[in-house]
């Protein structure tokens, strides 16, 4: 059993994971309830959850093999860009907006801002907290005081984020938004476009002390430890024998938006190959994750593959979202998303009410509702850097990711260059990371080393003026 959590808050939330996902869970429910706190009849209870049977009427179809996932998916061809002056800017707006975003999201993340309660949804909150600081409309970080504080004493800066305010902030501080963006790129560095999830799991255990993650990437890495004790690692057809039990047991956090925040550090790599970005997204989120879990990290590692061409927003997502089952709950959020930015409001706040009224019933770390709100973000963002950050991370829900994930994206497409001062200048291009071996890193350094592991595993394109693709 995890560490953070109990084993009654762990059956609770399986059991509304299997209702979310169209099972019969009445019985279940009733069982939960006589069981109280009794460790025996829970378990017994989340034991027999596996005989739960699906309603007849369930309209999703919400596949986990990665042909049926990828089956109408409308991507161009796979073609390395290798103007390496305009690359490596692009790569320096990803770093730079994703540590961005990160960093005015995470003194946020916290109740009520991401979950609301029962006067206020999160963004509500998020907005009375600045205007509470004489600092709405948002346009730079978290003050660390406001006057709302007083009307909602839980409406303060979260203390894991208190060095991101911004009378404090000096750089990217510590966060599992930007480690696992790290790790991304040092499995591409190590093993290039073909990792397997074995790999992702190795690495992790590697480099990650545990208690630096929780919920489904915790659960999945003290499974995988239990799973194999010895010293001897497993090989791939041991691992995959076990990859269910480790991914699934005591994980009902597995369509959580944790996998997608994995996959900036590799998909940068793979600029304008969105295919080669999915099937990594893919090889990483089933370590942890399933189903829509593991939509959310292809879809957001196509967007950023994409994001190095892409015209405008709107088509992006457009490209983005078709490797995402039609029939799945996440592409129907997505496109829920995108049709309420399409209504043109010029007030985000009235987004993310509209999204709040149909998604607020999920967990606020749940793919869905965060994905509704990051495609929302984009398309009201139209392209402008700071009006993506500031409005998905007033949205509320996973604030840190969700600003983390919209940074890197619009960073990509506006390039370093383009990306407010104000914004760049307070990081000092410099990100914390509490990894072994690596407390900061400058962000360029990053870019660098991800340009470097593209021209490692492109080096036939580079090496050929003639076949050479600029952007």
């Amino acid at each position: 059993m995890a560490f953070w959590d109990t084993l009654q808050n762990t059956v609770k939330a399986e059991i509304d994971l299997k209702m979310e996902q169209g099972y019969d869970v009445e019985e279940f429910q009733k069982a939960f309830a006589k069981a109280g706190e009794d460790e025996g009849a829970l378990r017994a209870v989340y034991e027999n959850l596996a005989k739960a049977e699906r309603q007849r009427n369930y309209p999703y179809l919400e596949p986990n093999e990665f042909e049926e996932i990828i089956r109408d998916h409308r991507f161009p061809e796979d073609t390395v860009l290798t103007n390496q002056e305009t690359l490596y800017e692009k790569l320096y707006g990803g770093w730079l907006g994703r540590c961005i975003g990160c960093s005015l999201g995470k003194p946020l993340e916290r109740d009520p801002f991401v979950c609301g309660d029962a006067k206020y949804p999160g963004w509500l909150h998020i907005k009375k907290y600045f205007e509470g600081a004489n600092a709405y409309p948002i346009d730079f970080f978290m003050p660390e005081k406001s006057t709302y504080s007083q009307e909602c004493e839980r409406a303060i800066a979260h203390p894991l984020g208190i060095r991101s305010t911004r009378e404090r902030i000096q750089f990217s501080e510590a966060d599992d938004d930007t480690r696992y963006t790290l790790l991304g790129m040092l499995l591409m560095e190590q093993s290039g476009y073909d990792f397997t999830t074995l790999q992702v799991a190795k690495l992790w255990a590697d480099t990650v002390p545990a208690r630096q993650i929780c919920t489904a990437e915790g659960q999945a890495y003290i499974n995988y430890c239990l799973a194999f004790p010895s010293v001897t690692e497993p090989t791939e057809q041991e691992f995959a024998k076990k990859s269910k039990e480790i991914r699934c047991l005591d994980n009902p956090y597995r369509e959580w938006v944790g996998a997608r925040i994995r996959v900036d550090g590799y998909s940068m790599c793979a600029p304008n190959m969105p295919m080669a970005a999915v099937r990594m997204a893919y090889a990483d989120a089933s370590f942890t994750h399933e189903k829509n879990g593991v939509y959310s990290a292809m879809y957001a590692a196509a967007l950023v593959s994409l994001a190095f061409t892409a015209k405008d927003v709107v088509s992006l997502i457009e490209t983005a979202k078709s490797v995402v089952p039609k029939k799945s709950r996440l592409y129907e959020a997505i496109t829920f998303g995108a049709e309420v930015a399409a209504e043109k409001y010029d007030d985000f706040c009235e987004v993310a009410a509209k999204i709040w009224e149909r998604y607020g019933k999920y967990n606020s770390f749940h793919a869905i509702c965060n994905d509704c709100l990051l495609t929302a973000a984009l398309i009201h963002s139209k392209g402008d850097f700071e009006r993506g950050i500031t409005g998905v991370v007033l949205g509320g829900f996973d604030t840190d990711s969700n600003g983390a994930t919209i940074g890197c994206i619009l960073g990509i497409m506006n390039g370093a260059n383009k990306i407010p001062a104000k914004w760049k200048n307070a990081i000092h291009d410099t990100l914390e990371t509490k990894m072994a071996g690596i407390t900061r890193i400058p962000i360029s350094e990053c870019a660098q080393r991800c340009l470097n592991a593209i021209r490692k595993y492109n080096a036939a394109a580079f090496g050929n003026e003639k076949s050479a693709q600029t952007i």
